[in-house]
């Protein structure tokens, strides 16, 4: 996120603790901007709640914090589930690219690679076969990273596929811009999903 942050990239994630915040927080460690998708109403106590700082640091370095849902709705606890799901896909409905850190075949951050799969952007997930971690790769924890880079999701990990996934989500950006001098917006940032 960091390295992704100072080259421009907006940051987008969920505000769950772990790979999300510290995706919003690599961003703010290096001046980028990022975005927190809720699950909740934007007046509502932030969740989870051991992230309440880390929202307030998002606004006070000029990211945002995004909800679809309207101010002063009351949420009941069988929702959340299901809008963590919904925050799930406006992730990457708002990126040019969804970046997985770890995910089982049946963690929630698939349901941002599915989405992402549906609407063609742009897949990377954490490639650690390679180095000498591959004891934790073998992990159940990490069976979903192994199961999208065996279905052809950019493997990243040192700076070189990076690199090689930055231009991947060029491409993704001219082929639904058409048009690459209008495609980053006023502020010249890019979007990119940390799941």
């Amino acid at each position: 996120a960091q390295i992704l942050a100072d080259d421009g990239y907006v940051i987008i994630s969920g505000l769950a603790l772990g790979c999300d915040s510290v995706a919003h927080e690599g961003a703010l460690d290096v001046g980028g901007k990022t975005i927190a998708v809720l699950p909740t109403p934007i007046d509502a106590p932030v969740y989870p709640k051991q992230n309440k700082e880390l929202a307030q640091r998002i606004l006070d370095k000029g990211g945002v914090l995004l909800s679809e849902y309207a101010p002063g709705i009351k949420l009941h606890d069988k929702q959340l589930v299901s809008n963590l799901v919904a925050r799930d896909e406006w992730q990457p409905g708002l990126s040019d690219g969804v970046v997985a850190i770890e995910t089982s075949t049946t963690g929630g951050t698939n349901h941002a690679l599915n989405h992402a799969i549906r609407t063609n952007t742009p897949i990377a997930v954490f490639d650690y076969s390679s180095r000498e971690a591959m004891q934790f790769f073998e992990d159940e924890r990490f069976s979903g990273n192994v199961e999208r880079l065996r279905q052809g999701a950019n493997g990243i990990f040192e700076p070189e596929s990076i690199e090689r996934f930055k231009n991947e989500m060029e491409k993704y950006r001219q082929r639904i811009s058409g048009n690459m001098d209008n495609s980053t917006g006023n502020d010249g940032q890019l979007p990119l999903s940390f799941a």
